[in-house]
């Protein structure tokens, strides 16, 4: 039995829930909710505490504040799209080797703040220096320490060395067990996480890749590059990766669960299709009327921003009638929609070859 559109969707929705642990599920700990997601968003402890909660009810921002202070199973550092995320301890290497060379290289930003050049530098050895000497340092010491090596603590130069010296493995956060805002602490990470074997940077994007799909797949990888924040090339290297680097439409269909129009050209002009004309649009039709793949138009009705799917994995498999049976199953099906007719109505309308609707067929679909 064919499922509707509209149920599969729904069920996909259910899938992603599931995968999210937004489903009724046995409770777990805060450390498989938080590597369930690929990290949680820590701009705010009390809003992750939330996120957190609604995954794992009863949790209390001092479970949390627990999980990083006592247990270190998690911790608070910078991350996807230079912003601040829980992560598994275990993880934190890995990523930082991902998004440190992206995030932690001072832009214009630092420039304009007086901490980009040697006066950076300058300012996140200073941060070493006393969190090796002092082991914990909250946000007034910190820019202490900062004000002494002549940066202006006035602004934001304290928040952007502090990213910068997390993304460099420098440091990470420890969030006040109370949730208070500005009450912080920051310590060395090698102080904090033990060490680990990393993985090379082209291990470490796949790695990234391979969560971000188990998180939030099935998605394409405009999508993880738009909740990496990574670079184009770096974000399309990892997912290469992972998805074994299909180029065919029905393969990357398979590997990566959706296509853009633009990621289908692409994968179209790696095996020599000249993507300038009409050929994707060909292409496209084929695939469709083969069984390979359907089309998801855009919720707003944008032009040129629908998905394509496999259609397997968007239609529930089912018992199909010999040809002659759906011929007849599709005669019928005019015929409720637009009889009385007759049979050259119905092939203009189909657009069938005469020999392809015999009579027999349309006599049988209910009309002689």
């Amino acid at each position: 039995m064919r499922i509707s559109r509209h149920f599969v969707s729904i069920a996909t929705r259910r899938a992603h829930l599931r995968a999210q642990l937004l489903d009724d599920h046995p409770p777990v700990g805060v450390q498989t909710v938080v590597a369930a997601v690929a990290g949680i968003q820590a701009q705010d402890i009390t809003a992750a505490a939330m996120s957190v909660r609604a995954r794992c009810p009863g949790l209390a921002v001092a479970d949390l504040a627990r999980a990083v202070w006592e247990e270190r199973c998690l911790v608070l550092t910078w991350s996807m799209r230079g912003t601040r995320h829980l992560h598994p301890a275990a993880d934190v290497r890995w990523l930082l080797k991902v998004f440190g060379p992206v995030f932690g290289r001072p832009g214009r930003r630092a420039e304009q703040l007086g901490i980009a050049g040697a006066s950076g530098d300058r300012a996140v050895a200073a941060l070493r220096d006393a969190l090796a000497a002092e082991g914990m340092l909250s946000r007034p010491q910190v820019k202490e320490r900062l004000a002494a090596v002549g940066v202006d603590v006035s602004g934001q130069a304290p928040a952007h060395v502090l990213q910068r010296a997390a993304l460099e493995g420098v440091l990470c956060v420890l969030p006040d067990p109370h949730g208070a805002y500005g009450q912080e602490r920051y310590v060395l990470l090698d102080d904090w996480v033990p060490p680990s074997e990393v993985p090379s940077r082209e291990e470490a994007l796949a790695l990234l890749a391979s969560q971000y799909l188990q998180a939030f797949g099935p998605a394409a990888v405009a999508d993880f590059r738009a909740w990496s924040g990574l670079p184009a090339a770096q974000a399309e290297l990892g997912w290469a990766a992972v998805t074994g680097g299909a180029d065919r439409p029905a393969d990357a269909l398979a590997a990566e669960g959706m296509l853009t129009r633009p990621q289908v050209k692409e994968r179209l002009a790696a095996v020599g299709v000249d993507v300038s004309g009409q050929a994707p649009a060909h292409v496209l039709q084929r695939a469709a009327l083969e069984g390979v793949l359907c089309v998801l138009p855009d919720p707003h009705g944008a032009s040129g921003q629908e998905r394509y799917v496999l259609l397997d994995d968007w239609v529930s498999s089912s018992e199909v009638p010999s040809r002659e049976e759906a011929l007849v199953l599709l005669a019928s099906r005019y015929l409720q929609a637009f009889g009385p007719a007759g049979l050259q109505d119905f092939r203009a309308w189909s657009g069938l070859p005469a020999a392809q609707v015999p009579q027999g067929a349309w006599s049988v679909g209910g009309c002689k």
